[in-house]
């Protein structure tokens, strides 16, 4: 009884907690991210490759995205943002013999894509959370040897959402989740053909304001 009795005079002595400072969303932010992702082993590629099994070939591709994104148009609730991604992932296999030698041509498998985004985002300058989909051309190519590919993309639909947290004032950590709608693809000369496929990137890297 006692404790609670000085519990109001006690707090009460305490003098006025200040106001926590909330920053508005930046006009521009800049991302770099990285990420692994699954690129899988379809059965036309397979044979274009002239393998018979999806262990001889790479089915992840080390993956790096930079990104830029203005935010001209702003609510009390959302903003919206316009901006551009560049995506650019290799993945790399080459068989060995049992003393650790090469064996064979090497097996590459590339990803290249620079799509056009529009985003939702909803917080403030601390962090926030987004919704984006974006559209664009994106190469996928699998080749035998060094390459390169043929370079060629075609217009791929991507949509997902992520989130920055500013826990310092210009640099924040994101994370970032995305799919592509690639579409299939005859084979070249220069590359195996493929066919339709949803690719799952998830990113995470450094956010700069």
């Amino acid at each position: 009884m006692v404790a609670l009795l000085l519990l109001p005079a006690g707090a009460a002595a305490q003098g006025p907690v200040a106001p926590v400072a909330v920053e508005k969303m930046p006009w521009v932010a800049v991302d770099i991210r990285a990420g692994f992702p699954a690129i899988g082993d379809d059965a036309l590629t397979l044979a274009g490759l002239r393998l018979t099994s999806p262990v001889d070939m790479p089915t992840r591709a080390l993956t790096g995205v930079v990104g830029i994104h203005v935010y001209p148009l702003r609510s009390m609730r959302w903003k919206l943002g316009l901006g551009a991604e560049l995506l650019r992932g290799r993945g790399h296999l080459q068989k060995k013999d049992v003393k650790g030698k090469p064996v064979g041509d090497p097996i590459n498998r590339t990803l290249d894509a620079l799509s056009g985004q529009v985003s939702l985002n909803f917080g403030r300058g601390q962090g926030w959370s987004y919704l984006t989909v974006g559209a664009g051309p994106f190469g996928f190519d699998s080749f035998r040897g060094e390459g390169p590919g043929d370079g060629v993309g075609t217009s791929t639909i991507n949509a997902g959402g992520g989130a920055r947290w500013f826990k310092w004032r210009h640099v924040a950590i994101t994370a970032d989740m995305r799919f592509y709608l690639t579409k299939a693809a005859e084979g070249t000369a220069l590359t195996a053909p493929r066919g339709a496929k949803r690719i799952l990137v998830l990113s995470a890297g450094l956010s700069f304001k």
